[in-house]
């Protein structure tokens, strides 16, 4: 007892840690360097962020960020084609990333801090001087695509658009950064090339360096790496001024309603009974303990499923397996869910047999196929 006391006065007596302090300088084109120092660290990250985003966008270019932020870690003045950059990036050791956000596009590399010098001159490399080689540009048009399709596949990205349309009214483009599938398909080199003279400048962009390293060489380094960067004589958010968006115009429901081929039904219990506290998802349908999952094919001759895959366990109820055994009993209510590839339904059903569960199930997922749409919505 007194050992454990006197461990608990040791934790808590221990001072809180302050943060690191943020070091700061503007080199001499209008480029803020940022310097955070961790000492004894091993690793240091170097990272370029450019105001730019969605929210410089219009309908018309909206997405084409996201494609520029895709181009960055490819050819460029200094680096010859995609395979010297793979190559180079090897010998780094460095782990790398891009983001796409409303009101900036940020890119990372982090290394071991003897290969800090080198990954500073790799990211001035890619910052000021991209090639935009076409066949780079035509392969991360499909990845932009890809990750296009893979949000649209999710039916909460169809709520959350429809909403931020109502929310951002008179201006959604700017609030949308993974873009629009038409502009990025549209999208040419020029344009790239447009946003590069635009925003990606120093009097608009800031370098911000972190873990085992000294502010001093920090700054040295920057000073003499982008000392040929030449800024603009306008800062580019004063040149082209970004738009205010109004208030919402008022309050409404917001519900969204597409086609779907295929519903995929999810019964699970959600509290009470039996399975009050109990971690469903390890069971499984035929054991009673994890959820059912039906699946819908479209047309009017698709047949139930066994009975057995309606053991979710939430209902009173014995439900026959397979082999014809019974279940024990359990209570409670359950939720289950109607989805298809792109969107979702929910409703609650208390108390039913477990079969029966399986049949409502069935009926409510055979009636959303049938009528070949299901829904969601919110309130703003």
């Amino acid at each position: 007892m007194r050992l454990l006391a006197a461990v608990l006065a040791v934790v808590v007596a221990a001072p809180v840690r302050a943060a690191p302090p943020i070091q700061t300088r503007t080199l001499p084109n209008g480029l803020e360097v940022l310097v955070v120092e961790v000492p004894g660290s091993p690793l240091a990250t170097v990272e370029i962020a450019v105001r730019n985003g969605s929210m410089t966008e219009p309908p018309e270019t909206n997405g084409l960020s996201h494609l520029y932020e895709h181009m960055f870690f490819k050819a460029n003045a200094v680096i010859a084609d995609q395979e010297a950059y793979l190559a180079r990036a090897r010998e780094l050791g460095l782990r790398w990333n891009g983001n796409t956000n409303t009101e900036r596009v940020n890119y990372y590399f982090t290394t071991t801090t003897d290969h800090f010098a080198d990954a500073m001159a790799f990211m001035r490399d890619a910052a000021v001087g991209i090639k935009f080689d076409p066949g780079e540009f035509e392969k991360e048009r499909v990845v932009v695509t890809g990750e296009l399709d893979r949000n649209e596949s999710n039916p909460y990205y169809h709520l959350f658009h429809e909403t931020a349309k109502r929310v951002w009214w008179k201006y959604p483009s700017r609030k949308d950064p993974l873009g629009n599938r038409k502009t990025v398909l549209a999208a040419t080199i020029e344009q790239m090339r447009a946003i590069q003279r635009r925003y990606y400048v120093p009097n608009n962009s800031a370098l911000i360096v972190t873990g085992g390293v000294r502010a001093g060489e920090v700054f040295a380094q920057a000073e003499r790496l982008y000392a040929g960067w030449k800024p603009t004589r306008q800062r580019p958010l004063e040149k082209y001024p970004l738009v205010k968006h109004p208030p919402i115009r008022r309050t409404e429901l917001v519900l969204v309603e597409q086609p779907v081929r295929t519903v995929t039904g999810l019964a699970r219990p959600v509290d009470g009974g039996a399975g009050r506290g109990s971690d469903l998802r390890r069971g499984s349908p035929d054991d009673g303990t994890g959820p059912a999952v039906v699946e819908v094919p479209e047309g009017p001759r698709a047949s139930p499923p066994p009975r057995s895959w309606a053991a979710t366990g939430g209902w009173r109820a014995r439900c026959p397996t397979a082999s014809g055994a019974s279940r024990p009993r359990r209570s409670g209510r359950s939720r289950a869910h109607v989805s298809g590839t792109t969107r979702w339904r929910r409703w609650a059903t208390r108390r039913r047999s477990t079969s029966g569960c399986c049949a409502e199930l069935w009926r409510r997922a055979r009636a959303a196929a049938t009528a070949g749409r299901v829904r969601s919505g919110t309130a703003l």
